[in-house]
């Protein structure tokens, strides 16, 4: 609904490719089955943003600069 443009945004999931004992490859978990996962209390992997929505934080990042959880911010530029 805001006027400005969209820009996607996507988590980077690998998976470990040992196992424990460092003796076989474990490729049950690809990158893509990782992305799938919808889980509550983790962000999902394609984040859409635009200039001008508030969001609100799910974790604390800085407590003493006020970036703690349930904080909310409104964006106002983003990175590439």
């Amino acid at each position: 609904m805001m006027p400005s443009e969209e820009k996607v945004y996507l988590s980077y999931d690998s998976p470990v490719t040992r196992n424990i004992a460092g003796d076989a490859i474990d490729d049950v978990h690809t990158p893509e089955f990782l992305n799938t996962i919808v889980a509550s209390g983790l962000p999902n992997h394609k984040l859409r943003l635009k200039v001008g929505i508030p969001v609100m934080l799910i974790r604390n990042l800085d407590l003493r600069a006020g970036l703690c959880n349930d904080t909310r911010l409104i964006i106002t530029r983003m990175g590439i």
